[in-house]
């Protein structure tokens, strides 16, 4: 199995996972710790300042900003690919 197959395993096998724990949407302090912010204010203040890797939105008659869980699971996809190939 090349190296290619076994990234985009590991990356379906994640957001897999994080669809059973979060659903389709992340949302709150669960957004704020897996994007790495140490609150919803940090994300908040980030949002604020363009920093958020990921598109983010509000969600029609609900507080706070979401995210779609499978751009979350795309992103880190992307770190993984990126740190094989600079291993390489």
């Amino acid at each position: 199995m090349d190296k290619n197959t076994e990234i985009d395993k590991a990356a379906q096998r994640l957001e897999a996972k994080m669809m059973e724990k979060y659903g389709p949407m992340i949302t709150g302090k669960d957004l704020a710790a897996v994007l790495g912010f140490s609150s919803t204010s940090a994300l908040r203040q980030a949002d604020l300042d363009g920093r958020i890797p990921i598109p983010i939105f509000s969600p029609e008659f609900r507080r706070g900003k979401s995210a779609l869980t499978s751009d979350e699971a795309v992103r880190v996809k992307s770190y993984i690919s990126h740190f094989d190939s600079v291993i390489k």
